[in-house]
């Protein structure tokens, strides 16, 4: 079967009732969340001390926090979703969100670092709840030859929330000690945070109720769980994901979703070192390398609405791998080339100036063709997934996918660190983590999991 595509404008769907509200009661939780994250993290870094953690380790800290529910209440999230109603769901997560960022604001203020930390849990609860609603809310409400470009547009509106919550949150909170009372991080950066959070939930007010499934609704490998079943959501999580590992057209889809995140997490966690060791560069360029990825997948995402409708639909998940190999060996060759010269702009330079250097220019192209192609490679992912799996299932299914993105980001972190022990440069890490992608590449282009199982 192929991938089934919209040949119409993807971009009515944000003024339709069915998905407009929705996807804005999304798209500012998302710039909340990241705003909040990214925030906190500079302000026990450089400001506020928590005792026993020292300010190097709080990014992984704070990282860990914020991945930790996926992995402990994904289930759960995905149990009560297919056992409710998804209008009053939103409107309860929206609700918890307010009373999250009221939390948040009084920590602020207090400039207690315990609290920033519980704050940076609760919004990876909060994550946690809405990353599996999403999901499992675009296939109720758009047909099936028009979930690929809402999946364009979730991806997009996903890492342009991720760019506009780190840009935000970086412009507010300055690495300076505080020493004004009404500083930015008191007033203006709660109030923001609170504001988001109540116009969110204002949207999700407008929300509409999900259709009823037919009755003749695929029930294939249906288990008998329902809300009662939330104790034992820890448990159940393998339950949901040996069931999806028995539907092939679900389960390769999922690794694939899972890989990407892994990739991702990988070039992300490289971007502070390549920075300070290869570029010898002020923390701010680190940001704009987050920011050329965010860009770039944003613009792969919307880009397969594009192709799709020019035949390209089959051909979207093959062009993303290939491109996320061609690109990104381009990039760990650029750097395995620039390692342990002298730095070609002066010391200390932005962002700019880098960009303007030849040097420089390439490896600049090859990050942004990397991200693009990891938006082409995972919105068809999504959509099968969501194509696929029996609606009766479907949030846990999605549920146990958020899990093994969280297994998966987590394992990339212990992947970093077995090469960097074995001593790995930076450029080693990347080129050994791209030959990686390359073997399985090869595995996909041999075995044809997608011809035989995904489609």
């Amino acid at each position: 079967m192929s991938t089934p595509a919209d040949t119409q404008g993807m971009w009515r769907y944000l003024v339709q009732r069915r998905f407009g509200p929705f996807y804005w009661t999304i798209f500012l939780g998302s710039v909340n969340d990241n705003l909040l994250k990214f925030a906190i993290t500079l302000i026990l870094t450089y400001q506020v001390q928590v005792s026993g953690l020292p300010p190097a380790l709080v990014g992984a800290a704070t990282g860990a926090l914020f991945v930790l529910p996926s992995l402990l209440f994904s289930t759960l999230a995905g149990i009560w979703t297919d056992a409710g109603s998804m209008d009053t769901l939103i409107r309860r997560g929206k609700t918890f969100e307010v009373g999250m960022m009221v939390l948040v604001a009084w920590a602020l203020h207090a400039l207690n670092g315990p609290v920033l930390l519980m704050c940076v849990l609760l919004s990876g609860l909060h994550v946690t709840w809405f990353s599996t609603l999403k999901y499992a809310y675009v296939p109720r409400h758009l047909a099936q030859h028009e979930l690929l470009s809402g999946n364009a547009l979730m991806e997009a509106g996903l890492f342009t929330a991720i760019l506009l919550g780190t840009v935000i949150g970086g412009w507010l909170v300055s690495p300076v000690p505080v020493t004004d009372g009404w500083s930015v991080q008191r007033t203006v950066l709660p109030s923001l945070l609170v504001g988001l959070a109540l116009l969110g939930w204002w949207l999700s007010r407008h929300v509409p109720p999900s259709p009823e499934l037919p009755a003749s609704v695929n029930t294939e490998g249906t288990l008998a769980l329902s809300a009662l079943d939330a104790p034992h959501a820890v448990k159940d999580i393998w339950r949901h994901v040996y069931l999806a590992m028995k539907m092939p057209r679900i389960w390769w889809p999922m690794l694939g979703i899972s890989w990407m995140w892994f990739f991702g997490a990988v070039w992300l966690g490289l971007f502070p070192v390549i920075t300070r060791d290869i570029l010898q560069a002020l923390p701010s360029v680190a940001s704009g390398l987050m920011v050329l990825t965010s860009v770039g997948i944003a613009t792969g995402s919307l880009a397969c609405h594009v192709l799709a409708k020019r035949g390209w639909a089959d051909w979207l998940m093959p062009l993303g791998m290939g491109g996320m190999l061609v690109f990104g060996a381009d990039l760990g060759w650029s750097l395995w080339l620039l390692e342990g010269r002298a730095p070609l702009v002066p010391l200390h330079a932005g962002g700019m100036d880098y960009l303007q250097h030849g040097a420089y220019l390439r490896p600049t192209i090859a990050l942004i063709g990397m991200a693009a192609s990891m938006g082409l490679f995972s919105v068809p992912l999504y959509a099968r997934v969501q194509a696929h799996a029996p609606a009766l299932l479907r949030a846990r299914l999605v549920a146990a996918n958020n899990v093994i993105n969280a297994l998966l980001m987590v394992l990339s972190a212990v992947w970093m660190w077995w090469l960097v022990s074995l001593g790995a440069t930076v450029a080693q890490v990347a080129l050994c983590t791209m030959a990686l992608h390359g073997v399985l590449c090869m595995l996909v282009f041999f075995r044809r999991p997608s011809a035989a199982a995904v489609q």
